[in-house]
């Protein structure tokens, strides 16, 4: 197995210049991070833990901007999707369920 070593000051590394961006409270930088470091197997290289912690933060700051009548889809998909695929796969079903719904009324349902 390969040493985690580098790849954990990598991410130390990272955590100062992403905590003060200021956009992201310091509990959801760290579920975000601690997210990311659980992926370190199939991800694998600190590059892409980097592109993960990114990609999770715009997901969140995405979320933050949504009108708040989809804040029960957005809870929903948060209960449903955060743990397994992070803040990127919860907007990604709540993106869904909202195109669904308008779908859904578009054709009279």
């Amino acid at each position: 197995m390969k040493s985690l070593v580098p790849l954990a000051w990598t991410l130390i590394s990272l955590v100062p210049a992403l905590a003060c961006a200021g956009e992201v409270p310091a509990a959801v930088h760290d579920s975000i991070l601690a997210h990311c470091e659980r992926q370190l197997e199939t991800i694998g290289s600190p590059a892409m833990v980097k592109f993960c912690v990114e990609e999770n933060r715009a997901a969140w700051q995405a979320l933050q901007r949504y009108d708040s009548a989809q804040g029960p889809v957005i809870e929903r998909c948060r209960q449903q999707m955060l743990a397994i695929g992070g803040w990127s796969l919860t907007r990604f079903c709540v993106d869904e369920e909202i195109a669904a719904e308008a779908e859904e009324e578009q054709q009279g349902g």
